[in-house]
């Protein structure tokens, strides 16, 4: 199982570059970064506007970084240490590789957001731990 990283400056950085339009909020206590490393890749992920209820997911990846042990702790660490009821995570409608993970992860797509080409997909507690998919043997993808 990997294990994060968490609030580490690289990982930070890593994600603040890699995304157009991002920025983390000026006061620590209001995101957390997650930076899951392994030897072949990383993927790193800002938890942004939580609000006691809900919270925004954005992410980043490079190479072979997909374990499936992630989807537990990421959303164990979400619903579970942060309390929160709802994920919502905003995708290009052409980005075919997150979109399937979001799938396979057990998201819902939304709608698709006017004005932009972005979908909007969500995670309430029951779309993971309802599924039994997720309590699978860790596979590599």
């Amino acid at each position: 199982m990997i294990k994060p990283r968490i609030n580490h400056p690289d990982d930070m950085r890593a994600v603040v570059d890699a995304i157009p339009h991002f920025k983390l909020p000026d006061n620590p206590n209001e995101y957390k970064v997650l930076g899951y490393h392994s030897q072949d890749g990383y993927m790193v992920a800002a938890i942004t506007d939580y609000n006691g209820v809900s919270c925004e997911v954005s992410g980043m990846a490079k190479g072979k970084w997909f374990h499936t042990s992630i989807y537990a702790d990421l959303f164990g660490y979400i619903f579970k240490t942060l309390g929160c009821k709802r994920i919502n995570f905003v995708v290009d409608t052409d980005n075919e590789k997150c979109i399937k993970l979001l799938e396979k992860g057990g998201c819902v797509r939304e709608c698709k957001l006017r004005g932009v080409p972005r979908y909007l997909y969500s995670m309430i507690p029951e779309d993971y731990y309802g599924r039994k998919e997720h309590t699978q043997s860790v596979k590599t993808a």
